[in-house]
């Protein structure tokens, strides 16, 4: 499967408003999953549920129970700056953005693909 940051920033988006620990989020395996604007198939949240506890952005591993329910307690301080950083949306998917903290704001690169 593909990568796609802006289905990583939508879970964590998800988990940073809905989370409150000791109070866990849930994600239900077999569902289809809107987060943010977008709806995303439940293979791709797994998948990228599992992307983002291998790269330390949940505080603690998650946890999945035998229903296939996955848990997560809470994000990570590094998760937090990958929020800040900005993934954003990309309306044509032909062209690659890349947008940074710069000493005076922020820019945006855009890069053709």
């Amino acid at each position: 499967m593909r990568l796609n940051p802006d289905c990583i920033r939508d879970i964590l988006l998800y988990c940073e408003e809905h989370s409150n620990p000791p109070n866990e989020v849930m994600f239900n395996n077999g569902e289809q999953l809107t987060l943010g604007k977008r709806t995303y198939s439940s293979d791709e949240v797994f998948y990228h549920l599992n992307q983002c506890e291998q790269n330390g952005y949940f505080a603690e591993k998650g946890r999945m129970n035998t229903w296939g329910q996955y848990f997560v307690r809470d994000i990570t301080l590094k998760a937090h700056e990958f929020l800040a950083d900005g993934v954003i949306e990309r309306p044509n998917p032909h062209v690659s953005y890349f947008f940074a903290r710069d000493p005076d704001g922020y820019r945006v690169q855009f890069v053709q693909g």
